[in-house]
This record gives C-alpha cells, sequence and structure tokens, in this order.
C-alpha cells in the first residue's frame, strides 16, 4: 500500500484531502502489518506465511474493502468541502438564503462553511454515477473521465453498501445496480487479498489523478 503522497507544486494546502487519504490509508496498511507481525512476535514471517495467514481470515479482507472504500468516499467529501470553501462563487447556483437563514451566522467565513456544509451532505446522498454526471454538468469536473473507471468505482460502491446494509449478500438492489454481476441472487460476496489489494492501488490512483485535476484546474 502506498505510504506516501506527490504533493502537487503548486501549493500543499489544497492537497490537504488527498493527504488525508493517504494517512488513512497507511493506517490500514499498519493494521495489517501488526496481525502479520503476531504470528511469530519474535521473527519476522515470510511473504509465503502472510499470505497463507491472510487468506484464512477473508472478514478481515471483508472489513478493510469496506474501509478503503469508505476512505476513498470520504476523501471525494473532503475534496468538495475544500473546493466550495476555496472557491466559494461555485456555489452561487444553490438557491436562495432567507434573511433568517444569512443572520444565523456572525460572519461570512461561517455563513460559507455552512452552505458549503449543505451541499457536499446533498451531493453525499447521490450515488457515484449520478455525483460524476452532476460534477460534469455544473463544474466540467468529473470524478473518473473514463467510463470504464467510473464503472469500475460504482461497482465497488456497491459491495461495499452491500457490506454495510446486508452483510454481503447480494440482494436485487445489488442486481439491478449492478448489471455486469456475475453473482447471482442470495451470493455471499467474496474478497480474495489479490482483489482487495488491487481495488485500493485503484483508489488510490484515482484519488491522485483527482486531486491533480482539481489543482490544475481551480488552483
Amino acid at each position: 500500500m502506498p505510504t506516501d503522497f506527490k504533493v502537487s507544486p503548486l501549493t500543499s494546502e489544497y492537497a490537504q484531502p488527498a493527504m488525508r487519504y493517504y494517512e488513512s490509508t497507511q493506517a490500514i496498511a499498519d493494521f495489517l502489518g501488526y496481525l502479520v507481525s503476531n504470528v511469530d512476535p519474535d521473527k519476522k514471517p515470510t511473504k509465503a506465511q502472510m499470505t497463507a495467514l491472510m487468506e484464512q481470515f477473508p472478514l478481515v479482507w471483508e472489513l478493510l474493502f469496506e474501509r478503503l472504500v469508505d476512505n476513498f468516499l470520504n476523501y471525494v467529501s473532503d475534496s468538495l468541502a475544500m473546493l466550495f470553501t476555496k472557491r466559494p462563487e461555485m456555489l452561487k447556483s444553490e438557491g436562495t438564503l432567507t434573511y433568517k437563514e444569512v443572520l444565523e451566522y456572525p460572519t461570512r467565513e461561517e455563513l460559507i462553511a455552512a452552505i458549503t456544509e449543505r451541499k457536499v451532505i446533498a451531493l453525499s446522498f447521490k450515488g457515484l454515477r449520478d455525483l460524476n454526471d452532476d460534477l460534469e454538468k455544473r463544474y466540467a469536473l468529473s470524478l473518473f473521465p473514463i467510463s470504464a473507471n467510473l464503472e469500475r468505482a460504482v461497482i465497488l460502491v456497491e459491495k461495499r453498501n452491500l457490506i454495510a446494509h446486508n452483510r454481503g449478500i447480494v440482494n436485487r438492489r445489488y442486481l439491478q445496480n449492478v448489471p455486469s454481476a456475475t453473482e447471482k441472487l442470495g451470493d455471499k460476496l467474496s474478497f480474495p487479498q489479490k482483489y482487495v489489494l488491487e481495488e485500493q492501488r485503484f483508489l488510490s490512483d484515482s484519488v491522485t489523478d483527482i486531486a491533480d485535476r482539481v489543482l490544475n484546474k481551480f488552483f
């Protein structure tokens, strides 16, 4: 798993959401290291021992997968919050406020923070595909400019939702939202070590790509 993040030469301030993403990812990697080290605290396990150990813990990989996807979704929310806070003119189309709402906040900064929070929460309730379309339409910003990558990310989020809301057991909603699914109704999703690590790399590469494009476009 990645241990560092190449900060944009523009300004590290605007890269903080990505930095937080990688810090959280590193914490997950450290947790895996802790599990493995307890096989034999006095002897560093071999790669074969690590693989054999982790393959015996499918629940561990399922939970780690869910946490990795959550980390990515949190990055998206953090990045949008940063963007709207630094570029509040992007919120001009967010409807009107009553005098009462405006007067609740003593400073312009607090008002912007409140509007930003409301906007980010509203966006977070959208599915990833709808969110991508909304950002493209409003701000000419795609989270995933390549359609295949968008579909891959959508599937990851749907699997995360299935873990969170149905113990990872395939239901009709999942099959409806993932037309390409090979699983059948009632199947239990599996999360092999190789698959989880490959998807982690995909999500981390996506964060780097999104961060670079946000910085180059808006700052």
